[in-house]
């Protein structure tokens, strides 16, 4: 089985967090599975022009609403495989 298939996808692809992002998910007691319920719960809340390809969703959690940050690129820990790389965990 492929490491990969084990771990929590969104969109047809992996969840890969940037070290700013596990620091935010830390401090908000967020794992990976929590992450991909809000980005699969939640809905779009982009509130100004982004690059494309990123996404921002919101979902209320814990009794804070979140927003999660994404953006689909390559990503070397995927065996250069496109992935979804969380950018920022933050309350709203």
């Amino acid at each position: 089985m492929d490491p990969i298939d084990t771990e929590p996808a969104w969109a047809g692809l992996p969840l890969i967090p940037t070290w700013h992002a596990a620091q935010a998910m830390d401090e908000l007691r967020l794992d990976l599975w929590d992450v991909l319920s809000i980005l699969e719960s939640g809905y779009d809340c982009e509130k100004g022009r982004r690059k494309a390809g990123i996404r921002e969703r919101c979902c209320g959690w814990r009794g804070i609403t979140l927003k999660v940050i994404v953006c689909k690129e390559a990503s070397g820990w995927v065996e250069d495989r496109m992935a979804w790389i969380i950018l920022n965990v933050l309350p709203c």
